[in-house]
């Protein structure tokens, strides 16, 4: 299985780093699959050959602009093409170009 996760915090008041994070994925492929008040699952869209194989993201924020971001699958890891590991690449990149925004993610240290 792979998973991905971070934590995220923006210094502005009232900031949602739910919406650029939405929006950066959709780019790539995702649609929302569910939505609610400071959460949101996304799913990939592109044709897969098993089921497990399609990435999933849930991002929840809290109502102190702190964002915990999930990004799995139940493929192999370790495979030459980790669309998962694509999928968070690109939200971290976004992440990473906000102001005043916060990335804690262990699998980046």
């Amino acid at each position: 299985m792979a998973r991905y996760e971070c934590f995220t915090r923006s210094k502005q008041e009232g900031d949602s780093l739910i919406t650029p994070a939405t929006k950066a994925l959709e780019q790539i492929g995702f649609k929302v699959r569910s939505s609610a008040e400071g959460s949101i699952s996304l799913i990939e869209t592109a044709p897969v050959q098993r089921l497990r194989d399609r990435v999933l993201v849930q991002m929840d924020q809290t109502p102190n602009n702190e964002l915990q971001c999930v990004v799995s699958n139940e493929a192999i890891a370790t495979s030459k093409h980790n669309p998962c590991l694509a999928a968070f690449q690109t939200l971290i990149n976004t992440l990473n170009s906000l102001q005043g925004v916060e990335i804690d993610c262990p699998v980046l240290q």
